[in-house]
């Protein structure tokens, strides 16, 4: 077998190992040393977040119906007549992590000011799903960090 010779008599380079180059599937850019965690389907996530509403026997209820598999998720807590507040989904960039956003601030608004976010919202995104959550405790029933 003949090996190859460029210029000088040196061989080339050998080829980049996929682990040298920049596209590094399934990993963040910003968490090289840790995978991109997998996300549920929209749809799924909201049918799960219903059922845990459910258990502690707290109403809620699906306000604006999104895309089934890439919609994200606005929750509204309605503390009936003692003020709303939006959460919006987010993501931390320092560990990757979701987290939850308070898309209204960080105090309890009327309920037109809270629909008038939603509204804004949904003219920027129309795969937005909306839960409206009915807890006198304002209790949103999730696991991330809000803030």
């Amino acid at each position: 077998m003949r090996e190859e010779i460029g210029f000088a008599g040196q061989k080339p380079p050998a080829a980049p190992s996929r682990r040298d180059t920049n596209f590094q599937d399934a990993e963040c850019r910003l968490r090289k040393d840790k995978p991109l965690e997998p996300r549920l389907k929209a749809e799924l996530w909201v049918k799960a977040h219903i059922r845990k509403c459910a258990a502690w026997n707290v109403p809620v209820m699906v306000a604006r119906r999104g895309d089934a598999t890439a919609g994200s998720v606005l929750i509204k807590i309605n503390r009936l007549g003692s003020g709303c507040m939006v959460l919006s989904p987010a993501t931390n960039f320092e560990d990757g992590a979701r987290m939850w956003l308070k898309g209204t601030g960080p105090d309890w608004v009327e309920e037109e000011s809270a629909d008038a976010y939603i509204t804004r919202q949904i003219n920027n995104d129309p795969d937005l799903w909306v839960l409206e959550i009915e807890d006198r405790e304002g209790r949103a029933f999730l696991d991330e960090k809000i803030e």
